[in-house]
């Protein structure tokens, strides 16, 4: 009973003096009947199980644990196995049978700790873990590293390792695997041992062979364990398994068989302690290299110096050839031969072909034996698995035997074995090189980032994204992205926080999205990656491609084809009227003869004239504008009024200011304002927007001086906002103004209150202004009369000059 230190007592309430007695032999441990069938987990963890009622005996008989019971019961009828009358006879009175598949399905494991700083793949995390294999001794404890790393660090929560003996499968890990000994014919199990082959079951039920005695398997994945046994993994889910799992398996399987082969060399070698002992310390050495060559060195360094080879070296498998990677110290170059081919012509390929090992006592009797010197009488020649050679060699006969042969392969395993793990790490190394290299190259801005307490946290940027979103990565790592580029406005939260939880949730978002620029706000279509679909994610990589000059495109598109459906209805519509007329008096004209109805005609022409003019000026220019320069508001607006017939107007301009303009295009515009000040007299008789549309009907419609009070004086000056709110410019003229219910309608394409006007000149005066990224207004004027003012905002007018 001295081994038995954990007691663990199951019942509702144990009696007093069961505990006293039992407290008295090692630490004692209650719980409820209740809490095991919720939790397994004390069953396995306690080295001696005691049932105090009948509730407790059938939970346990449901659990069915590996660790000894015994009973203690008031009635022979609630006895499980005996009543504690012999403290010592404990571990030895009922030893319960193997843990079934239900209770490996009910027991708890632990997780791979996912917390901020864990964010490497399952490889990595498997190159690490199979570290630990170096150091194991036993073949149980391989087993059980092999369960632990393919529970915790692969994610496999439950498996089974059967190992061949007789006709039997027998379980190998009994702290983590199902507890069921199977015929070696048995099932996938047994097809998997004798074909050698590994089978991914996506659904067990379409699967003749399948005979899962865990009643909620769904899918399963079955491996070769060399020629062992089988490792199983399987899922109450179906098609849990891809052929990722299998690579990451049979690479856990290749270290774990490497590492058996190790250990079957040592327990072999048991009679040359002291020279595997020193063995030991200096292979421990390889564990903490980093560089193929400082391996290939080592090994030769320790050939020589724990195993008192002196004349060693070691063989790097390349291609088709075998080259010189190492020699042991006082060596000479030509000791060795530099290339060998991998043909089976010499000893040092036909090893690497074989995998085995050749222990020559006499260069001249072994006809496969080509030594480098004539000198050499033997050797020995060792696989270090698909990596290299290492040999050794004598002047002498019967230099070495088979204890040197063993110690030469176990150094060479342990050699092999690091050789392994570092060029694994030197794939998942290159792979992170060419990512990174991706990552900083890519020309769209690039974030990698990381969920902290729900918010998307930077971890890395690229150039690009530096470049883009002017915050540097010294900046903005370790803060949340959303802090440095989201717009302060509520609807654009709401959708980043839509985004977020599609991607917490391992959901690929592409999306168009607005954010905030070192230029200012931009469009981006974003294209976001979690490290790992359809599963709880924390991690991933988020790509932003502007979109901005395509979405300005559409927009300029847009507003383009709505000016095409308002010539359709112009043509279809103003044309027509004018033409009817004069094809009216067309008639009346041949007709009768009279002259006055030529002139009706001729009338006609002249306004479809003005309407063709005014549609080609939107039609070929609409909103965009030519090259900008430096232009005087003065010059302009002189150059405009010589190009209107004024009448008697006044042009008077207060103040001059330079403008940065297209001037062809300025000038339309204050040449349109004018025509309407100077032909309606502010009367706003074409909605605003003469455009010319006082010529319309001949010069007999055009205004006589006598037709008004007074000529209209027409101003134009600079304008300063309140507040620094920006500058611009404005013509303001003395006539009648623009009734307040009339100011937003006379901008638009088609209005009118003259029946001779197009109402097209104000909507080309509006397209100007906005082209070159201005604000136009309509207004009452000091003096009453209509009032435009264009205000400046530096950046539309930028945006404007670009697009």
């Amino acid at each position: 009973m001295t081994e038995a230190t954990r007691l663990l007592v199951v019942g509702e309430e144990p009696p007093a003096p069961l505990v006293e007695r039992l407290s008295s032999v090692g630490s004692v441990n209650h719980r409820s009947p209740a809490t095991i069938a919720e939790r397994f987990d004390p069953l396995i963890e306690a080295d001696t199980i005691v049932v105090t009622d009948r509730s407790a005996r059938d939970v346990l008989a449901d659990a069915r644990p590996a660790t000894p019971i015994v009973g203690y019961g008031v009635d022979a009828d609630e006895v499980v196995a005996t009543r504690v009358d012999d403290l010592d006879a404990l571990p030895h009175v009922v030893r319960g049978a193997a843990l079934n598949a239900s209770a490996a399905a009910a027991t708890p494991v632990s997780t791979v700790d996912d917390d901020s700083d864990d964010s490497r793949s399952r490889l990595e995390r498997l190159h690490e873990g199979t570290a630990e294999l170096v150091g194991v001794s036993d073949e149980e404890a391989v087993y059980e590293s092999v369960a632990r790393i393919a529970r915790d660090l692969l994610g496999y929560d439950f498996c089974y390792i059967g190992i061949a003996e007789g006709d039997e499968f027998v379980p190998a890990a009994p702290s983590h695997a199902w507890q069921e000994r199977f015929d070696v014919e048995f099932g996938v199990l047994g097809e998997t041992y004798r074909t050698g082959e590994p089978q991914i079951i996506d659904d067990v039920s379409d699967v003749e062979a399948a005979d899962p005695r865990w009643t909620e398997m769904r899918s399963a994945l079955s491996v070769p364990f060399g020629d062992r046994g089988v490792f199983q993994a399987a899922s109450d889910e179906a098609n849990a398994f891809d052929e990722r799992d299998l690579e990451l398996l049979r690479l856990l399987l290749s270290y774990a068989e490497n590492t058996l082969a190790r250990i079957e060399s040592e327990t072999e070698l048991r009679s040359s302690r002291r020279r595997v002992t020193d063995l030991h310390e200096g292979v421990t050495e390889l564990t903490g290299l980093r560089s193929t060559d400082a391996v290939f060195a080592k090994t030769v360094e320790i050939a020589q110096r724990v195993l008192d080879l002196d004349r060693s070296s070691t063989l790097r498998a390349e291609g088709e050839y075998l080259h010189a990677a190492a020699l042991s110290e006082g060596s000479k170059p030509d000791d060795v031969r530099d290339r060998m081919p991998i043909d089976g012509s010499t000893l040092a390929g036909l090893t690497i072909r074989t995998g085995e090992s050749r222990l020559v006592q006499d260069v001249a009797a072994d006809e496969d034996a080509d030594p480098a010197k004539p000198e050499y009488r033997s050797g020995i020649s060792v696989p270090m698995g698909d990596h290299g050679v290492f040999q050794a060699v004598s002047t002498e006969r019967d230099a070495f035997d088979e204890r040197d042969l063993e110690l030469a392969e176990l150094l060479a395993t342990h050699a092999a074995e690091t050789l392994t793990r570092i060029e694994a790490h030197e794939r998942l190394r290159r792979e992170r090189d060419r990512f990174s290299a991706l990552f900083e190259n890519i020309p769209d801005a690039a974030v990698a980032y990381e969920y902290v307490d729900d918010e998307p946290v930077v971890r890395q940027v690229n150039p690009a994204f530096e470049e883009v979103f002017g915050w540097g990565a010294g900046t903005v790592v370790d803060e949340s992205i959303d802090d440095y580029i989201l717009p302060d406005e509520t609807a654009v939260r709401e959708t980043a926080d839509r985004l977020n939880d599609q991607l917490r949730r391992g959901q690929n978002v592409r999306e168009e999205v607005r954010r905030r620029t070192a230029d200012g706000d931009r469009y981006f279509l974003i294209h976001v990656i979690p490290v790992q679909l359809d599963a709880e994610n924390i991690s991933g990589y988020a790509i932003y491609t502007d979109v901005t000059e395509r979405r300005e495109y559409e927009q300029r598109l847009e507003r383009q084809n709505e000016r095409l459906d308002q010539f359709a209805s112009i043509v279809s519509h103003d044309l027509r009227n004018p033409l009817s007329v004069a094809t009216g008096y067309l008639e009346l004209a041949r007709e009768t003869g009279e002259k006055e109805h030529f002139d009706r005609v001729d009338g006609a022409l002249d306004r479809m004239d003005h309407l063709v003019e005014d549609l080609l000026s939107l039609a070929r220019k609409g909103e965009v504008v030519g090259e900008r320069r430096e232009a005087s508001l003065r010059a302009l607006a002189e150059r405009a009024w010589g190009n209107v017939s004024t009448e008697d107007a006044e042009l008077v301009v207060e103040e001059d200011r330079t403008l940065n303009v297209d001037p062809d295009r300025a000038t339309e515009l204050l040449e349109n304002l004018f025509r309407n000040a100077v032909e309606h007299g502010s009367t706003a008789g074409d909605g605003g927007g003469g455009g010319g549309d006082a010529d319309a009907s001949g010069p007999a419609t055009r205004p006589s001086v006598d037709a008004v009070e007074a000529a209209p004086t027409v101003r134009v000056g600079p304008v300063e906002y309140r507040g620094g709110d920006g500058t611009g410019f404005y013509v303001e003229d003395d006539g009648p103004g623009i009734p307040e219910s009339e100011r937003e309608k006379v901008f638009e394409t088609g209005y009118s209150s003259d029946e001779s006007g197009t109402g097209l000149g104000l909507a080309i005066t509006r397209h100007i202004a906005e082209a070159h990224g201005w604000d136009v207004r309509a207004l009452t004027g000091h003096d009453g009369g209509a009032r435009f003012e264009f205000k400046f905002d530096g950046s539309r007018e930028a945006s404007a000059a670009e697009s």
